[in-house]
């Protein structure tokens, strides 16, 4: 593959900021996971951080079988961007559609857009994961709110 000819998968579609929280999660973590060995780690103790020990270990379980049945199971390898970029490639899209699907209960949407990732008879599987992950993440967003909230009512903006 030549630098003039990249991967579709990594075409990009849009930015990071056009995103909503579990939808831009969804991508962060992927990089995160997929990027370096030993990655799992570092997600499994942000998120820890994020939701508290007991949630934070379900947490890292649930995005472990997302990206185990992606690795194991993808048509093909997923393209991400790099942590830091703002990018969102066509297969990061893809996910976070599946994961934002998967999490607000629209299970036949995210399974139709995990038939896109891998093959039909495995995506129950993977929106099943995505639903998973998903709702671990709503529940980050909404303790993060809900502390912002609080700043902001004792007068803290930054």
């Amino acid at each position: 593959m030549s630098l003039h000819n990249p991967p579709r998968g990594g075409s990009p579609v849009g930015r990071l900021s056009q995103y909503g929280a579990v939808e831009s999660g969804a991508i962060l973590y992927l990089r995160l996971c997929l990027g370096a060995h030993g990655a799992i780690d570092r997600a499994r103790s942000g998120l820890i951080e994020a939701l508290g020990d007991t949630a934070g270990r379900r947490a890292t379980e649930a995005l472990t079988d997302l990206v185990t049945i992606l690795a194991d199971h993808g048509r093909r390898p997923m393209a991400c961007h790099g942590l830091a970029c703002q990018c969102v490639g066509a297969d990061e899209a893809c996910l976070a559609q599946m994961v934002g699907c998967a999490a607000e209960g629209a299970m036949e949407d995210a399974t139709l857009m995990a038939t896109l990732m891998v093959r039909a008879d495995l995506a129950p599987a993977l929106a099943g994961a995505a639903q998973a992950f998903g709702l671990w993440l709503s529940q980050m967003n909404r303790r993060v709110m809900v502390a912002h909230r609080a700043d902001v009512h004792r007068g803290r903006l930054h």
